[in-house]
């Protein structure tokens, strides 16, 4: 069989698709980090799709594709849409605040990995809701309205 372009970004995308699962509903689960035997063994599967990926990322050049046949990015970088949800980006902003959650009550130091995904989740979700709960700043004659209903309503 001969390994075409196709393939090898099939290859890509498959494993893509599985690290993510991995990475987000194992690796940063209370049961996985509350264990270390078993987080230690998730961890070494993540490692492993990741080293899977680069090892296949290489057969690029062992196939000698031309650089205009080859996509630039592996699947969509989000694992819910590339899975068929109907709102891959609410689905993984919500995927994303469960683990914040978790993470939360464990506490983490910064500086540990779980921290540092913890601060990671909250900037994603931060950027989701700055994206979909959009507030806007009141006007200076909205602001006088609302507090002369205020100070009537004392």
């Amino acid at each position: 069989m001969k390994i075409d372009k196709f393939h090898w970004h099939e290859a890509m995308d498959r494993v893509s698709i599985v690290q993510g699962i991995i990475e987000h509903t194992l690796s940063y689960h209370a049961v996985f980090i509350e264990n270390p035997a078993l987080e230690s063994r998730v961890e070494a599967i993540h490692v492993s799709f990741h080293d899977l990926i680069q090892e296949i990322a290489e057969l690029k050049e062992a196939y000698k594709f031309e650089e205009e046949e080859i996509e630039h990015t592996v699947g969509s970088g989000n694992f819910f849409k590339d899975l068929g949800f109907d709102n891959p980006e609410e689905e993984q902003y919500n995927a994303n605040l469960k683990i914040v959650e978790q993470l939360m009550d464990l506490d983490p130091p910064a500086d540990t990995p779980q921290g540092k995904r913890l601060i990671e989740l909250a900037n994603s979700c931060g950027e989701y809701e700055d994206k979909h709960f959009k507030f806007n700043k009141p006007s200076d004659e909205e602001l006088a309205k609302f507090r002369a209903e205020q100070m009537r309503q004392e």
